[in-house]
C-alpha cells in the first residue's frame, strides 16, 4: 500500500525532531548510533566527498563530530569546521580536528571568496535554504566547489530491529531516491546530482561549481 503524503510529512518531522535533538544535545552518541544503524556505510558515504575536495581550504559546513576534517587533515587538505552545536564541536575538539567555529550557515564568518570547496555531508535542513546558499556562494571562490552529501541507502540489510527503525524513520524505500535539481538550485552555484554505487550502498550526491557574478567578480564582504 502506497504511503499517504501526510504520512510521509508526519514522519519527516518526527525524524527531523529526534536528530535535532541528538545533534544539539547527543555529541559523545552521535557516532555510535550512526555505527549501530548503518555500519561502515556512514563512513564510506562520506569519505566518497574526498575526490572533489582537492581545492583548499575546505570548509566542512555543519562538520558534527570532526571525522572528515580529521580525514582531511591526514591527507594535507586544509580545512575549517563550522557547526552550530556545542555538543559536536566538543566532541570534534576531542577527536583533534582543527579549526573550529561555532556558527550557523546563515552568518559565516568568513571572507567572501576566502574557501575552495565547501562540503555539507548529512545535512540539517538548513541546507535547503536561500540564505544558507547566499552564504556558500559569498565564500566560495570562482570555481570553488560546493559538495553536499545528502543521504544513502545501505546495501547490507541490518539486524530486523535495527531494519524496522529505519523503516519506521525513512519508509519503505530499496532505492535512494534522486531529488530534482531545484532543489538545491541557485544561480551562482550551478550543478547537479550524482548517485554513487559503493560497496556499502548508493549515496546521492549534489555536486556544484561557484560561478563567477556578472561581471566576472565575487562579492567580498567581511565578517
Amino acid at each position: 500500500m502506497r504511503e499517504s503524503q501526510s504520512a510521509r510529512t508526519g514522519r519527516r518531522r518526527v525524524l527531523q525532531t529526534a536528530f535535532h535533538l541528538l545533534y544539539r544535545f547527543g555529541g559523545r552518541g552521535y557516532d555510535p548510533l550512526v555505527r549501530v544503524l548503518f555500519g561502515s556505510a556512514w563512513d564510506e558515504w562520506r569519505t566518497a566527498t574526498i575526490p572533489w575536495l582537492d581545492q583548499d581550504p575546505v570548509l566542512d559546513l555543519g562538520c558534527g563530530t570532526g571525522v572528515l576534517l580529521a580525514q582531511l587533515s591526514h591527507l594535507g587538505i586544509r580545512s575549517l569546521g563550522i557547526d552550530g552545536s556545542r555538543s559536536m564541536l566538543t566532541a570534534a575538539h576531542q577527536r583533534g580536528a582543527r579549526p573550529l567555529v561555532r556558527a550557523d550557515a546563515y552568518a559565516l564568518p568568513l571572507r567572501g571568496r576566502s574557501i575552495g570547496a565547501c562540503v555539507a555531508t548529512f545535512p540539517a535542513p538548513y541546507i535547503l535554504e536561500r540564505a544558507a546558499l547566499d552564504e556558500v556562494a559569498r565564500v566560495l571562490r570562482p570555481g570553488g566547489r560546493f559538495v553536499v552529501l545528502l543521504g544513502g541507502a545501505p546495501s547490507r540489510p541490518p539486524g530486523s530491529l535495527i531494519r524496522w527503525l529505519l523503516r519506521l524513520a525513512y519508509g519503505d524505500q530499496r532505492e535512494i531516491p534522486v531529488p530534482k535539481p531545484s532543489l538545491l538550485s541557485h544561480e551562482l552555484l550551478p550543478g547537479s546530482w550524482q548517485l554513487l554505487e559503493l560497496p556499502a550502498g548508493q549515496a546521492v550526491i549534489w555536486l556544484a561549481q561557484r560561478r563567477p557574478d556578472a561581471h566576472g567578480v565575487s562579492p567580498e564582504s567581511s565578517e
